[in-house]
């Protein structure tokens, strides 16, 4: 999934070097892989408009509780604190935005989460750039099931 999201990304991260880091025992969980592939993608596309040309993108996928959390973390210049609270609104573009975009790509991410019963959300890093985290129940997927499927 996180690897398609990076593919179907494409030139847009390729001067950035995109860390993942994913626990391999991760399990299967059920999902709308197509959505929440977009919902990465728009993350990392996001990611690399902000930061500059050789700063690291860093995908995390872990499973907690019964949770499957992934965040998007950059080094670029984070965000001013009245543009988190409303950055996943549609048409809402950041107040120092770059050209380009109409302000719908985190709103779509918000929206598709949401319609997974998760949720978004947007932080400043401790150290410089910006978070974005997404939350997702994980209904894990039992093995004879993903062979049933397959």
């Amino acid at each position: 999934l996180i690897q398609a999201a990076i593919q179907l990304a494409g030139a847009a991260t390729t001067e950035h070097h995109i860390i993942v880091e994913a626990d391999e025992t991760l399990p299967m969980v059920k999902l709308d892989q197509a959505l929440i592939e977009q919902c990465l993608c728009n993350l990392l596309l996001n990611a690399a408009s902000w930061s500059k040309p050789g700063t690291a993108v860093i995908v995390r996928a872990v499973l907690q509780g019964d949770e499957l959390a992934v965040s998007v973390l950059d080094e670029g210049p984070g965000m001013n604190e009245s543009d988190l609270r409303r950055i996943f609104e549609k048409f809402y573009r950041a107040s120092d935005a770059r050209p380009g975009g109409v302000g719908l790509g985190l709103a779509i991410v918000d929206g598709f989460v949401r319609a997974h019963g998760g949720s978004a959300r947007a932080a400043n890093r401790e150290n410089g750039g910006a978070e974005f985290a997404l939350t997702i129940p994980a209904a894990i997927m039992r093995a004879d099931a993903m062979e049933d499927s397959a």
